[in-house]
Parts: structure tokens; sequence; C-alpha cells
């Protein structure tokens, strides 16, 4: 294997390996649920008028914390890989 190929971030930094995606039909914000928001250890999260979800891009490192702390059933979070594969 080649050197430098696998590498650890700097103290701080954070590493996105993929992006969480809100199924909407399936979320319960409009029920009053926010603990996704609660969960997200990146501040990723955000409460649009008390009727959606808006993921931020830029800070969502695809972690899951928001999918595993939805009760939804079905989830209403995915997380998609960011290299385009499940």
């Amino acid at each position: 294997m080649p050197k430098g190929v696998l590498t650890l971030p700097n103290e701080g930094e954070r590493t996105a390996i993929g992006r969480a995606r809100l199924i909407r039909d399936r979320c319960l914000v409009r029920e009053g649920c926010s603990i996704c928001i609660e969960r997200c250890p990146e501040g990723a999260l955000t409460l649009i008028f008390g009727r959606t979800i808006r993921v931020s891009k830029r800070r969502c490192t695809g972690c899951g914390g928001c999918r595993h702390a939805c009760p939804a059933k079905p989830k209403a979070m995915s997380i998609e890989p960011l290299n385009g594969r499940p």
C-alpha cells in the first residue's frame, strides 16, 4: 500500500464521511420533535418555521447521530456516503 493513503485529521478538524438527508414525509417535526437537532454534535441541523429541518452541507459530517436519535419508524434521516456508494 502506498504511503500517505490514510491520514488522520488534525486535532479539532472534522472529517466528513457522508451527509444527512431528511425524508420529510417521515419526519415528526410538525408534532414538536426536534431530537435530531438536539443530538447533532456539529450543529448542522436547523428548524425552519417549525415545519421542516435543514441540513447544512458545510457542517454535516455524516456521523449518523441524527439518524440514531430519530424516533420515527421508519427513520426520517438517512446518511448518504460522500463517495456516492451505499
